[in-house]
């Protein structure tokens, strides 16, 4: 399976700070894995019709997953430092999984992926990376744009899933979260096999600021405002950043 991958040729500034450009060639990398593997299973389940069958040999059960992680772990493993020291929460989130529509969270990966990471960001800050979440449904092009449907995405799942995480017992070494979504988006008057692509978005909060909105010391437009945001589309070539607002 050849997997194309786009280089970065900008340099983003946030607030002053320089997003590092490991960070960005890691969601390059990630939202290409992603967008194929969201075909492939899409052109599966089109063909084949063995939904049950495919979508369980596919899509990973959270639980699974890190379990089967966080019993194997050993020093070879890249994170093996930052999972062993924070066993605990993913413990609680094994068991308390409940993102947005979703009571348990899957992830569209392989058994050779994990999809609970450490990266660095603004300042060198430590960044919880929690990716390959799939969202259940399917959005129609007819209806919504490329950032009406990021807008909904962030609104209905992906500000859930971190007010839901933070509540696990982050560490205060850890200053920022992000959470990256697989969605479908397709012409629904297109009843062709390929008309139904993946989309990826990435949502980036700091973790003090998802606490002050667990607390309600921010509201949903003000969380929404002060998150940073990235995305491949259906379309797209490459990750760009761009700007969500409140459905």
């Amino acid at each position: 399976m050849l997997l194309c991958l786009f280089s970065l040729n900008i340099t983003c500034f946030c607030q002053n700070n320089i997003i590092p450009k490991q960070f960005l060639s890691e969601i390059e990398i990630n939202s290409s894995k992603c967008k194929l593997s969201y075909l492939t299973l899409s052109l599966a389940l089109k063909v084949n019709r063995e939904t049950d069958a495919i979508v369980y040999g596919s899509f990973l059960d959270m639980v699974d997953v890190l379990s089967s992680h966080l019993d194997t772990l050993n020093q070879t493993h890249k994170n093996y430092e930052f999972l062993l020291n924070n066993k605990k929460m993913f413990s609680a989130m094994m068991n308390n999984a409940y993102y947005g529509a979703m009571r348990d969270a899957l992830f569209l990966i392989t058994k050779n992926d994990f999809p609970i990471s450490m990266l660095k960001y603004k300042n060198n800050s430590n960044m919880l990376f929690l990716t390959n979440i799939i969202y259940p449904n399917v959005l129609n092009t007819l209806k919504l744009t490329s950032r009406e449907r990021a807008s909904q995405i962030v609104s209905t799942f992906a500000l859930p899933c971190m007010k839901e995480i933070c509540g696990y017992g982050i560490k205060p070494e850890i200053k920022y979260m992000c959470v990256g979504i697989i969605y479908g988006a397709m012409d629904f008057s297109d009843s062709s096999l390929t008309s139904q692509k993946g989309e990826v978005l990435y949502m980036i909060s700091n973790v003090n600021d998802i606490k002050k909105y667990q607390e309600a010391e921010l509201t949903e437009d003000e969380i929404i405002e002060k998150s940073e945001y990235f995305m491949n589309d259906r379309d797209g070539s490459s990750v760009k950043k761009i700007k969500v607002e409140v459905m």
